[in-house]
């Protein structure tokens, strides 16, 4: 994972101007200094507030030891150390740092902080550490990721320019291209080149996201909402699409809330002989057992032989998409009038008939088995993924 796919637009653009280099930042807290945590507090807030990250890293993690019920100075130490850790040579000076950013961020964690900050910090330090070259396997792209880190965004820009120019089908270099210009606050350009990315592959949530931050960062929220949808409809299972499209709902004070169906879950065993065996809640069964009983009977009769003759290319049963979709009209028709009524049903009759029910299932309500059937439904979907989210999930706009 490079810098920039760790950090995303807004917190490059914000953490990493004028950074020095990460190995020099990233020494040990000196845990002895005079122990004046005002204003040190004030000179780390400033070093952060300006974009270096790294300059603020030895201060916030003093205060950290100094002070260490301050969840902010706990929460900072670990973002400048993310930053640290990306931007240094594999060794041990690079383990330590990264042991302390996982230390950091579950001090953080503990102390209460459940920010979106601290949730992409815990993604980096779930990932392995890359070894030699494989930090940035193109030596211009390690190139022009290091002078990004420091702030030289010219000499960053230009050899991104390189890199895109060379490789028609280089998506990361046209994204990073972008958030130059975002750092430049030329939305003009950030945006051309975004767009450039999404080009080359609309089915990456990152460029989609970028640009809609980028585009709301400067005030323009109703422009920004359609990309952070594409976002998702690109990648609905990633946690980033999400809270790029949460970020922009909370700063308009607009719900994001699927709609749901309680349908019973793993409510049907198939053994070796094909004998079928179905539980269900017997706190549904004085409402809405029958439609959920044939919900049941119709994902059993999957297991037993519809999914070998709709998917005669996989040898082993999964759940998907199709038994899925069938079993939920099947209880809609058992259920009759009443799917549209109470709440034993959920939303089922309402996204029966607006012909919503397979977005619902990828988007809402997956499992492993459901999201392998996603891709195939979104290239031949994408505007039925798009207005779903957009009528069902997005509520209150403006």
């Amino acid at each position: 994972m490079t810098l920039h796919a760790a950090l995303g637009t807004a917190l490059v653009a914000t953490l990493l101007a004028g950074a020095p280099s990460g190995a020099a930042a990233a020494e040990p807290a000196a845990t002895t200094a005079p122990a004046n945590t005002e204003a040190e507090a004030r000179e780390a807030d400033a070093l952060y507030d300006a974009g270096n990250a790294l300059g603020a890293l030895p201060l916030y993690e003093r205060l950290t030891a100094r002070v260490p019920e301050d969840v902010r100075y706990a929460e900072r130490a670990a973002i400048c150390l993310m930053t640290a850790v990306q931007t240094m040579p594999p060794g041990a000076e690079r383990d330590a740092a990264f042991a302390r950013e996982r230390s950091a961020a579950e001090r953080a964690r503990a102390l209460g902080d459940t920010s979106s900050l601290l949730q992409v910090v815990f993604e980096h330090v779930a990932e392995p550490l890359p070894v030699g070259a494989a930090i940035i396997a193109d030596p211009m792209m390690a190139q022009a990721e290091t002078a990004f880190a420091r702030g030289d965004f010219d000499a960053a820009l230009a050899l991104y320019l390189r890199i895109a120019e060379a490789n028609p089908r280089d998506y990361d270099a046209r994204l990073y291209a972008g958030d130059v210009y975002f750092k430049r606050d030329d939305l003009a350009r950030a945006a051309e080149w975004y767009g450039k990315a999404v080009a080359i592959d609309p089915d990456r949530e990152t460029a989609h996201r970028y640009w809609g931050d980028a585009l709301a960062r400067h005030g323009q929220a109703g422009a920004a909402y359609g990309h952070l949808l594409d976002a998702i409809v690109a990648e609905p299972y990633s946690r980033r699409a999400w809270a790029g499209l949460a970020q922009w709902a909370k700063a308009l004070h607009i719900e994001i809330k699927p709609p749901t169906i309680p349908a019973p879950r793993d409510s049907v065993d198939v053994d070796d002989k094909g004998g079928m065996t179905i539980s269900v809640d017997p706190k549904s069964l004085a409402h809405s057992g029958a439609a959920w009983l044939a919900y049941s009977a119709s994902r059993g009769l999957w297991r037993q032989s519809k999914f070998k003759e709709a998917y005669p290319s996989e040898a082993t049963y999964r759940h998907s998409l199709a038994e899925e979709v069938t079993a939920l009209k099947m209880a809609r028709v058992v259920a009759g009038g009443e799917a549209g009524h109470t709440k034993d049903y959920g939303d089922l009759a309402r996204l029966d008939d607006d012909g919503m029910l397979e977005p619902y299932v990828l988007v809402s309500a997956p499992d492993a088995g459901i999201a392998k059937d996603y891709a195939a439904y979104r290239a031949a979907h994408r505007d039925q993924l798009r207005s779903y989210l957009d009528r069902y999930v997005v509520h209150r706009l403006p």
